[in-house]
């Protein structure tokens, strides 16, 4: 597995994977598709949501966004009112990686890419519904970009997924980001925009347009969550019903989306974070974790 990840992280960063992006682990090769075996839902649109997050480690936090239904809001309305049971969940969901941080650079104590991707692809194999997940990385900063890219690089994908099993080559999808709140709070700082507020309300508004209008848009959606302290899963838990309150936005009018959201009270929770941290003791990160994680942080004998 690390020699084919050096590969991909190679191929990224030399510029010879256009778009930039690779998806180096899937639950079934179909994916976002369902299984060949397993037949299309309804819905207009494939729902396919993206967790992006530095993963140093993966942590239960991450796991929780990830498992966590789609707002009821947002849900196609085939999904409300076409079946019996609505569990709320995405067609497909994308664990991604950027391999260029907008903020962040390695530092020595931290885990390298590979074993990023490694640790994600254990988050994903170990996921009681990993029949829809993957794992990809990309040479992207921001999400505005990410979005782009993404867009290209599924659009690509589903077609020719499409044309191996015949089908219709008619299938819409969107993309739903999903942030935690410290990371909802760079997709609106100027600072990634030129420090530029009219730049930053361009191209937020790139990312949340319709694709069916003239405007060229992704038709992306933001959803973020903030895990209460009484609901913080235990490691040994294998339960995807984790408590996590859930906002979203998909609204094109973006200056007053911005100015409400930084009107906002924020009590970020860094718990992603603290695995990493200096001075934690053993028995503190292993709550933070997954079992399956952390046997391998223990085996590469990791944030020592």
């Amino acid at each position: 597995m690390s020699s084919s990840l050096l590969s991909s992280l190679e191929r990224l960063r030399t510029g010879l994977a256009h778009p930039p992006v690779e998806i180096v682990w899937s639950s079934h090769s179909a994916w976002p598709l369902p299984p060949p075996n397993q037949p299309s839902n309804n819905t207009e649109k494939i729902q396919i949501s993206i967790l992006d997050a530095s993963y140093n480690p993966p942590t239960l936090g991450h796991f929780a966004l990830a498992a966590a239904p789609a707002p009821r809001s947002l849900r196609a309305p085939a999904k409300v009112s076409d079946h019996v049971e609505d569990s709320g969940s995405y067609d497909a969901k994308l664990l991604l990686l950027s391999v260029r941080n907008a903020d962040k650079k390695l530092k020595p104590s931290d885990a390298t890419y590979v074993q990023r991707v490694e640790m994600m692809i254990e988050i994903g194999s170990g996921n009681p519904s990993s029949h829809g997940i993957a794992v990809a990385i990309i040479d992207e900063p921001t999400f505005v970009g990410k979005s782009r890219v993404l867009r290209e690089f599924l659009e690509e994908r589903i077609r020719r997924q499409q044309a191996l099993r015949d089908l219709p080559d008619t299938r819409a999808f969107q993309l739903t980001f999903i942030l935690g709140y410290d990371t909802l709070e760079r997709l609106f700082a100027t600072k990634y925009y030129d420090s530029s507020e009219e730049k930053m309300y361009q191209a937020l508004h790139g990312f949340f347009a319709p694709t069916s209008d003239n405007s060229g848009g992704d038709d992306s959606r933001v959803v973020w969550g903030r895990r209460s302290a009484s609901s913080y899963p235990h490691a040994a838990s294998t339960s995807t019903s984790t408590s996590v309150e859930v906002s979203s936005s998909d609204s094109s009018d973006v200056r007053e989306g911005v100015k409400t959201y930084r009107g906002s009270d924020l009590d970020v929770n860094k718990g992603s974070q603290l695995v990493g941290s200096v001075g934690l003791g053993e028995h503190k990160w292993k709550e933070m974790i997954s079992e399956r994680v952390g046997k391998y942080i223990i085996e590469h004998g990791l944030y020592k």
